[in-house]
């Protein structure tokens, strides 16, 4: 029973001491794993216009889009971040509307005791909290721009990268490596069109309702739309709920932030089961319970950064776990339909 005990037992050791590495190293960690998303991005992007425009030379493509996605991440960084410091420090006013208007809701039901958040508003300390949010947002500026610089030696030294992998491949006890390499890089280059794609439409759509509505900094609204939409489940119930309640601290009456909210609700469910079920038939395999939890382990680890890293480094994760007989089971939990191998195009045998 000691022996049969020990892996367990070391298994359990190894994972926690993992976890603790990555928690302690997150600020170094964090930057390189969105280097490397942003990476497959990009060779896809590359991939994607030379295909369309054969005469483009492959290396100036590289380039040009290295930098004009370094330039969109960078101004939407700046953006988020100047819009985020704005309406953070609109925070007292708005729990004041939302105590006026419990108050108000009250008196209506004829409640004997007043509602308020006055308490509530006081323990928060409001300034303290907008103060962190700020200093937040510095760190993560700081951050993303790690990630450009982590991101510009990763694409100047991908054929170097490519070779030490064949390298290693051509050893006894790696020969399937690159096959699997392969499916994880489709896996999640597959992820980010498809969570891109219908972030589009959520924010886009949503976009117009806002607009429709009347609300400020809409712009602000449809790129944050845009960037929760990459968190599971959770992305757009924020998203959803963010500008409905700055809708109130804006217009007079709560129509228009029902109408917003329930806009974007019925947007999200819309593209949510028409649109992404069908996308991810072909493609993305993980349990929808699974894609809640890691998010909530990810952001633990990493903060917001690990919850839009999350499911691209399960996905990986799973894939890798897949090729291991004795931690398969772990990816087959963590599939959606018990298959967690992703064929691609270029594999050469089957799983």
């Amino acid at each position: 029973m000691k022996t049969a005990s020990l892996p367990a037992a070391l298994n359990v050791t190894g994972v926690a001491a993992t976890m603790a590495l990555l928690y302690v190293f997150r600020s170094m960690l964090w930057p390189l794993a969105m280097a490397v998303v942003l990476a497959i991005l990009i060779n896809a992007l590359v991939r994607i216009i030379v295909r369309v425009w054969p005469s483009a030379g492959r290396l100036t493509v590289m380039v040009l889009t290295s930098l004009v996605v370094g330039a969109l991440i960078i101004g939407g960084v700046v953006l988020v971040g100047s819009g985020t410091a704005e309406l953070a420090s609109q925070l007292p006013q708005l729990a004041q509307r939302l105590n006026g208007l419990l108050e108000q809701g009250g008196r209506l039901v004829h409640l004997e005791g007043k509602l308020s958040l006055t308490s509530v508003v006081a323990r928060l300390d409001l300034p303290s909290l907008a103060t962190k949010v700020v200093t937040g947002l510095q760190g993560a500026l700081s951050g993303i721009l790690l990630t450009v610089l982590f991101l510009i030696f990763l694409m100047s030294s991908r054929h170097l990268i490519r070779a030490k992998l064949e390298i290693i491949a051509d050893s006894q006890h790696a020969s399937g490596m690159l096959t699997v390499l392969e499916r994880t890089i489709r896996g999640v280059e597959t992820y980010i069109w498809i969570q891109t794609a219908t972030g589009l439409m959520i924010a886009l759509a949503s976009g117009a309702i806002m607009a429709l509505a009347g609300l400020n900094n809409t712009l602000f609204w449809i790129l944050a739309l845009f960037l929760l939409s990459y968190i599971p489940v959770l992305g757009v119930g924020i998203g959803s709920l963010a500008p409905a309640l700055f809708a109130l601290l804006q217009f007079p009456t709560v129509w228009p932030a029902l109408v917003i909210f329930l806009g974007i609700q019925i947007v999200s469910f819309l593209v949510g089961n028409l649109v992404l079920p069908k996308m991810q038939a072909v493609s993305q395999n993980i349990d929808p319970t699974v894609g809640l939890l890691v998010v909530g382990v990810w952001s633990v680890l990493w903060g917001i950064p690990g919850a839009f890293l999350a499911v691209p480094l399960t996905l990986a994760l799973m894939l890798q776990l897949a090729q291991f007989e004795s931690l398969r089971w772990i990816a087959v939990m963590i599939s959606n339909n018990g298959h967690p191998i992703i064929e691609t195009s270029g594999d050469k045998s089957a799983a």
